[in-house]
């Protein structure tokens, strides 16, 4: 039971990452992508017809794009996940997300609360408390837990 237990945790964990540092990853994963696309491809006169190619530059952003797993198949699972989250919680999310590419000192693992409650009240007139926003969040982590699972990233 207990290594089911830590199992669920560290699923959630890496769900929870995922969500708070989506900007970040997906960012990264279209710089490794362009630096593909734009690094030099192999001669059309060595190319190999039909499934196979010599080409290196094509073999590689074919694997980043199947990598099961990967950035790319994470941003699907956020992506889907914000789609079908209502109005409010998806400006959580997006505070969240902001509130990842803040410097703010003694960072715990829910160092974002106190700023996205600032963040909600000032810029939306939203007035939750740390309660209310802890459990939207965890309603939200949950339901990308979800899809994840569906995907079978987990």
């Amino acid at each position: 039971m207990d290594d089911i237990a830590a199992e669920l945790r560290s699923d959630n964990r890496e769900v929870s990452d995922w969500l708070i540092f989506y900007r970040e990853r997906k960012a990264e994963n279209e710089t490794k992508r362009d630096g593909i696309i734009n690094s030099s491809p192999a001669p059309q006169a060595d190319r190999v017809q039909g499934n196979k190619t010599s080409d290196p530059t094509h073999d590689r952003a074919v694997r980043l794009i199947q990598q099961t797993g990967g950035p790319t198949d994470w941003i699907w699972c956020v992506d889907t996940t914000r789609g079908m989250l209502g109005i409010k919680k998806k400006i959580l999310l997006d505070l969240v997300q902001e509130a990842a590419t803040k410097p703010i000192a003694g960072c715990t693992r829910r160092w974002w609360l106190p700023w996205v409650q600032v963040q909600l009240i000032e810029r939306y007139g939203i007035d939750w408390d740390y309660g209310y926003i802890n459990n939207n969040w965890n309603w939200i982590v949950e339901l990308c837990l979800k899809v994840a699972y569906k995907k079978k990233l987990l």
